[in-house]
This record gives C-alpha cells, sequence and structure tokens, in this order.
C-alpha cells in the first residue's frame, strides 16, 4: 500500500487499505498494529491531511517500540519530526529528528540516519541555521546516490536547492534543482515535488516563462495523481507567481485564491489549533500564500 502511494497508484492502493481495514483482528499484535498505523499515516499525507499524518506516525512508533522492534520505531520517530516541520512546529521537529538521528547512529541504521539528516536540512534552513542545513542535507544526496535511492535522492537535492538559495548560492542552487528533476521518477509524486523546487529555482533566476512552464506541467500531473506526499503549497505559490511576473495577472490572482483555499481546507483537519496556527504562519510557502491572496485581491 505505501509503495504504491510513493508510485501515484491511489485507487489500488486505497482497494488494498480497504481490504486491511476489514481483515484487521480485533486481537491483533503491535507489530501488525504498528504497520497498519505506518499506511494509515501515509494515506492520511497523500490526502492532504498532515495531523492525521502526525497522529498514526505517533501511534506506529509507539506500537513499534512494544513490539520491541526499535529500529522501526527510531524509523518512524523520525518522519513525525518531517510532519512536524511541514506543520510549521521547527523547534520541535528539529528536537524529534535529532533524537532519531542520534537513534540511529548508535544503531547503525544507514538508511534511517540519511531520512533524518535529509529532513533535519530543510528543517535547520527554517531555523535559520544554514551552515548546519547545507551539512546534513549534502550528507543525505551521498547517502541516498551511495544507496541507489532514486526517488530519496531527488528529494535531497531538491532541499539542497532550496538551502542553497536561501545561502545566496542561486546558480549553485539552480544546478542541484536540475539534477533532482532528472532523477524523480517519471509521472509520481516525486516529479510534481522536484517540479516545483525546479520552478521555484527559475522563478528566482527570473526565468519566469520556464517556470511557468515547468509549474503548468507539474500542475496537470498533481491533477492526474489527485495528490502528492510533499510539494503542494510550494507549487500552488509558485505557479500563482509565475503566472503574475509572465503578465497573467486574471490567472493569477485565480491561481492564488485555489491556493488560499486549499490551504485552508487542509488547515481545517489539523485538530491541534496551534499546530494548525503554526501552518498558516510558520511554513514560509502557506504564509506567502496567505499574504498574496490578501495583495492581489
Amino acid at each position: 500500500t505505501v509503495q504504491l502511494l510513493f508510485a501515484g497508484q491511489r485507487e489500488i492502493a486505497e482497494a488494498l487499505m480497504q481490504q486491511i481495514e476489514t481483515a484487521r483482528s480485533a486481537d491483533a499484535g503491535p507489530a501488525l498494529l504498528a504497520w497498519i498505523d505506518h499506511a494509515r499515516s501515509l494515506r492520511a499525507l497523500f490526502s492532504g491531511d498532515l495531523g492525521a499524518y502526525a497522529h498514526h506516525k505517533r501511534a506506529a512508533a509507539l506500537r513499534f517500540e512494544e513490539a520491541g522492534d526499535r529500529r522501526n520505531a527510531c524509523s518512524q520517530r523520525g518522519k513525525l519530526g518531517y510532519a512536524l516541520r511541514e506543520l510549521g512546529a521547527h523547534e520541535e521537529a528539529e528536537r524529534a529528528l535529532s533524537a532519531a538521528l542520534e537513534t540511529a547512529r548508535e544503531m547503525g541504521l544507514l538508511q534511517v540516519i540519511a531520512v533524518a539528516e535529509h529532513n533535519l536540512g530543510l528543517t535547520l534552513m527554517y531555523l535559520g541555521r544554514i551552515p548546519e542545513a547545507r551539512r546534513a542535507e549534502e550528507a543525505a544526496v551521498n547517502a541516498f546516490a551511495a544507496q541507489g535511492d532514486r526517488r530519496l535522492e531527488a528529494a535531497a537535492r531538491m532541499y539542497l536547492a532550496l538551502i542553497l538559495e536561501r545561502a545566496g548560492d542561486l546558480g549553485a542552487a539552480a544546478k542541484q534543482a536540475q539534477k533532482g528533476f532528472a532523477l524523480a521518477p517519471a509521472a509520481s509524486p516525486a516529479q510534481v515535488h522536484a517540479g516545483a523546487a525546479l520552478a521555484r529555482i527559475r522563478l528566482w533566476q527570473g526565468r519566469a516563462s520556464e517556470a511557468l512552464e515547468v509549474a503548468r506541467a507539474a500542475m496537470d500531473l498533481l491533477t492526474t495523481l489527485g495528490g502528492i506526499d510533499e510539494g503542494e503549497p510550494m507549487l500552488r505559490l509558485t505557479y500563482a507567481e509565475a503566472l503574475a511576473a509572465c503578465g497573467d495577472r486574471t490567472s493569477a490572482r485565480a491561481a492564488i485564491r485555489a491556493a488560499g483555499n486549499r490551504l485552508r481546507e487542509r488547515a481545517e483537519r489539523i485538530s491541534d489549533e496551534e499546530l494548525r496556527r503554526s501552518f498558516l504562519a510558520a511554513v514560509p510557502e502557506n504564509a506567502r500564500t496567505l499574504e498574496l491572496e490578501r495583495v492581489w485581491e
């Protein structure tokens, strides 16, 4: 189910998930329940429900611990850190990711280390710790490349591109964004995210028409897939800004309204009021989307 979601096969994944929910017995052990919570978390993420994603990640980590599976408990706690970052709780995310990274290093879990460093990189960027962010993300890029994981190498190069742009090295950022885009599997959620990052860098380079071309293709793929795990707010914002930069203010206003509506729809699903506020105000692309929506009206 999880791998089908990452491959963009949501209908098949959902059919399998329904079979799992129907077949699950009341006396299922913690290991099985942990894997089910893992699958539930990804289903929630691809539907845009970050609150449910975080909830199921916490549950999965606790159940793996109950089952004595320290490796997967550590992995789930690292992914909870990712969830907290996406919700705008950057300091809490940094603590969760650092703790997961420390445990993974003690246990020698190379893939878990790479994922934790990957998510820590962008978190540190949001906290303004750019040199640390760059070191963490470069380590993740190298690890995923050595492991032959094209999807996560693409994601890490996209994060690194954003960090390099924040560091003022737009040329290096553009190279990383292009490499990440080339690595992303075709017609997959990863390709949508890669398109969002590449379009954003192109826009920052002043290449608005190229940014719009990439963003429009990514928007079309997003519509086809019906949902992705990461990058939708950045894509919608970049698409609107690229339209404006190309002189199509009417379409840009419509695009930014759609982006704002989608953000509010996602925010309504977050039950924790503080996290709902941070999702809208502390995630840079979300805050900018709502700001432009007000200004452009």
